[in-house]
């Protein structure tokens, strides 16, 4: 499997602009590929990944809190990747961001 698919690092910077805290929530970003705009989530890891650690948001993580974090994510090799994504919920459209490259 690993000849077919390549790892995306995303580094991100966030911040809690509402009200209630948000810890150890999973971040919503997605990596975007394909002709069809298929959304694949982050990787999650059991042991610590040290390059990448793709970890939930840090407890606490109330109002006016920032944090800096980097995702893992395994695209196929047979398809493009275009853009990545937040989507906080399924029926609100996703906000991109384009110029992603393989690690």
């Amino acid at each position: 499997m690993a000849d077919q698919v390549a790892p995306y690092f995303v580094t991100y910077t966030a911040e809690n602009v509402g009200d209630d805290d948000l810890a150890a929530a999973a971040m919503p970003l997605f990596l975007g590929y394909g002709e069809e705009g298929a959304l694949v989530a982050a990787s999650g890891f059991a042991a610590t990944f040290e390059p990448c650690p793709s970890t939930p948001l840090p407890t606490p993580f109330g109002p006016g809190a920032t944090t800096e974090g980097c995702l893992v994510y395994l695209a196929p090799n047979d398809q493009p990747v275009a853009a990545v994504a937040f989507q906080a919920t399924d029926d609100v459209a996703p906000v991109t961001w384009g110029a992603v490259a393989p690690r």
